[in-house]
């Protein structure tokens, strides 16, 4: 028999009951933030998986759709948007290059830095 899911209540009640004499408001915001981004993303993932599509891909190709013509940014804006660690992008990026929905080129005003750009491809998936 599958355990059954607890709803938000029962959670920060067995939270209480296990954590003693500390205020526990920040805990239990920060418990009720994390079950309502559980909500949302499981609803938003099976539509991206609809599309071959995770989370970091999704937000990845949605930030550069964002930004208007010519839907071109650097890795570092594309972190800061999406609160994404370097390391984690790049994985992302890998992916949508390879699936050709992005491309990457050297930037002119800093050599070590690429801008990454949706192709055609990924701005028609992304829309």
């Amino acid at each position: 028999m599958a355990d059954r899911i607890l709803s938000i209540e029962e959670t920060l009640e067995q939270m209480r009951s296990c954590w003693h004499g500390d205020d526990l408001a920040v805990a239990e915001t920060i418990k009720r933030l994390f079950r309502a981004r559980e909500l949302f993303f499981s609803d938003a993932k099976i539509v991206m998986e609809q599309f071959h599509l995770n989370v970091g891909e999704f937000d990845a190709l949605a930030s550069l759709r964002l930004q208007g013509p010519p839907y071109e940014q650097t890795p570092s804006n594309i972190c800061q948007v999406n609160l994404v660690s370097s390391g984690g992008l790049t994985k992302v990026l890998n992916s949508l290059e390879k699936n050709g929905l992005i491309t990457r080129r050297q930037c002119a005003d800093d050599q070590r830095s690429r801008l990454v750009k949706l192709t055609e491809k990924g701005k028609k998936l992304i829309e």
